[in-house]
C-alpha cells in the first residue's frame, strides 16, 4: 500500500471517529421536575443504536454518583437487580446520571426475558416531595416510542402483580404530559446519609408492557384521576369521556366542561366533591375528591 492510500485511509478513519464523536444521538427529550418551593430540575433521556447500557461519553452522560444531593436533585440510573428490599445506593446503583441514552430497541419486545435495555430508573429525594413531573407528549408519538411509561411498578411487578408495590399508577408518556407526585413511590432506596428516594421507572417502549391486561386495566382505573387530594390541577388520564360534572357535597354542580387531561380546582373551596364523567349521555365514572 503506497504513502497516498494509506494517508487516505488514515482520513477516512478519523473522519468516521469524528462523526461517531461529535454525532448527537437519534432521539433524547427532557423531563422536569419542580417542587412546591419552586426548585427545578431537569434529566434528559432517550435511544441511539449505538448507546450501551453503561456511561457514553459520547452522549454527554457522567456518571455522579459520587457528588452530594443538593436541593432539587433528580438523577437517573440503572439498578443492577429488581424486586429487592433495602435498597443501596453503592450496592444497587450502577451509576447515576443527569442524561442517560439506552440502546435502540425498537424491533424488539420487552417481555419476562429481556434484558431491561431501555428501561431506565429515575431517583426523587422523598424529601422534596411532592413533585410535579412534566414532559413533552409529542415527543412520544413515534412508532418506537408510542408505548413508553412513566411509573412507580418495579420492572418485574409488571408480569409479576406479587412483586409490584407501587401507588402512583402507570403513565402512557404520549398520550398525557405530566404527573403530579405527592406521597413517596412503593419503591425505596437509601444511602449512606440514610436519606431516603422514590424509584420510578421510565420505560422507552414501542409496545405495550407485559402486565396482565385485565389487571393493568384495572389499576390504570384506580389511578386515572390524581392527585387526590388536589390543590389546583386534578389530571384525567386513561380515560375516554366526552364531558365532566363537578358536584360539591351538597350535589350542586360547581364546575362542568368538555374533555381534556386537567381540571382546574384552584378557584373551589376546601372540601369534599365529586366528579362525573360522561360518555355517550351516560355516566361512565364517578369519583371522590378532596379539594386541600
Amino acid at each position: 500500500m503506497s504513502t497516498q492510500q494509506l494517508d487516505h485511509l488514515l482520513f477516512t478513519v478519523l473522519c468516521c471517529l469524528f462523526f461517531i464523536v461529535s454525532r448527537a444521538q437519534e432521539f433524547s427529550t427532557a423531563i422536569y421536575f419542580e417542587n412546591e418551593d419552586g426548585l427545578r430540575d431537569t434529566i434528559v433521556v432517550g435511544y441511539d443504536p449505538m448507546a450501551t447500557t453503561g456511561m457514553d461519553s459520547v452522549f454527554q452522560e457522567r456518571d455522579i454518583i459520587d457528588e452530594a444531593y443538593d436541593g432539587l436533585d433528580i438523577r437517573v440510573t440503572r439498578l443492577c437487580d429488581f424486586c429487592l428490599d433495602d435498597l443501596n445506593f453503592e450496592e444497587d446503583c450502577l451509576f447515576q446520571t443527569k442524561v442517560n441514552i439506552v440502546p435502540k430497541e425498537c424491533n424488539l419486545f420487552l417481555d419476562q426475558r429481556a434484558n431491561y435495555s431501555s428501561v431506565m430508573q429515575i431517583i426523587i429525594p422523598n424529601k422534596q416531595l411532592p413533585l410535579q413531573i412534566n414532559w413533552d407528549s409529542s415527543q412520544f408519538n413515534n412508532p418506537c416510542l408510542g408505548a413508553s411509561v412513566l411509573t412507580d411498578w418495579t420492572v418485574v411487578g409488571w408480569w409479576d402483580l406479587k412483586c409490584h408495590d407501587g401507588f402512583l399508577g402507570i403513565f402512557r408518556m404520549s398520550s398525557i404530559s405530566n404527573a403530579y407526585m405527592e406521597l413517596p413511590a412503593g419503591e425505596q432506596i437509601i444511602n449512606d446519609q440514610n436519606d431516603t428516594f422514590s424509584i420510578l421507572q421510565l420505560g422507552l417502549l414501542h409496545r405495550d408492557i407485559g402486565v396482565n391486561n385485565e389487571e393493568l386495566e384495572l389499576f390504570e382505573e384506580e389511578f386515572s384521576v390524581f392527585p387526590n387530594p388536589v390543590r389546583d390541577f386534578l389530571q384525567v388520564a386513561h380515560i375516554p369521556f366526552e364531558h365532566y360534572n363537578l358536584y360539591d357535597r351538597y350535589g350542586k354542580v360547581v364546575l362542568s366542561g368538555s374533555v381534556q387531561n386537567q381540571i382546574n380546582m384552584t378557584p373551589m373551596q376546601q372540601g369534599l366533591y365529586f366528579l362525573e364523567l360522561v360518555n355517550d349521555n351516560k355516566v361512565i365514572h364517578t369519583y371522590k375528591l378532596i379539594k386541600k
